[in-house]
């Protein structure tokens, strides 16, 4: 099966690397905010991408990637929308808000609902 896109990737000059960067920094935030599939899908990526090759080409491990992708979403729905925290938290894939208030504080500085006051 490679070999049958081989042509398409030396015309565009597009290695496995640049797919990879593709790939981990537009598909996998759909599905692990939800726009695709399940959340079982998400963790099978997750297995596949947890690796030495994940953190040598985005020099960061695949779990702190997660969590940068959820806080970033988070980060813009208390801007944009008066969700509570707790449905915020939920929507970006953080089941326990407690966690969610722990690694958003860490990530911020502050809560979410303090850092959502100091915003508007």
């Amino acid at each position: 099966m490679r070999k049958k896109y081989e042509p398409f990737l030396s015309k565009f000059r597009i290695t496995q690397q640049i797919l990879l960067v593709f790939f981990v920094c537009t598909v996998i935030p759909m599905f692990l905010l939800g726009f695709w599939g399940t959340r079982r899908a998400a963790f099978r990526i997750q297995q596949l991408l947890s690796g030495k090759l994940f953190t040598q080409k985005m020099g960061q491990s695949f779990n702190s990637y997660l969590d940068q992708v959820r806080l970033s979403e988070a980060e813009k729905l208390l801007n944009t929308t008066s969700m509570k925290v707790y449905e915020i938290a939920e929507k970006v894939g953080y089941k326990n808000v407690d966690y969610f208030h722990q690694k958003f504080r860490r990530q911020y500085g502050k809560s979410p609902a303090e850092y959502r006051k100091k915003q508007r």
